[in-house]
């Protein structure tokens, strides 16, 4: 094979591998732009148990159980909703924006 020829094949390989490069990398850029964007994130805060109490017994408050439907029908705090944590991600309670919500696990 002729030098010219090699180095004309080395030159076109080099220039395939930048415009997949390109193609692949315009590609990835445009299916994160159809992401959705992250969930903003939420502060924990612990309170005492009787502050809770408080606001719950008050209608200030929520609260939402999120074991399984098996451990909420064997023994739950009345009044508290199911959203097993599996299945929080879109069946989020509907409350104001500012209302407390206490999750409820053990």
């Amino acid at each position: 094979m002729k030098k010219e020829n090699r180095n004309t094949l080395i030159i076109l390989g080099a220039a395939l591998v930048v415009i997949i490069g390109l193609i692949t990398f315009l590609s990835l850029a445009s299916r994160a732009d159809s992401l959705p964007a992250a969930a903003p994130s939420v502060e924990e805060v612990r309170i005492p148990l009787e502050d809770a109490k408080t606001a719950f017994d008050s209608g200030e408050a929520l609260i939402v159980d999120v074991r399984s439907e098996a451990e909420f029908t064997k023994s739950r705090i009345p009044g508290s909703i199911l959203i097993p944590v599996g299945d929080i991600a879109g069946n989020e309670p509907e409350v104001e924006k500012d209302a407390l919500i206490f999750t409820y696990c053990t």
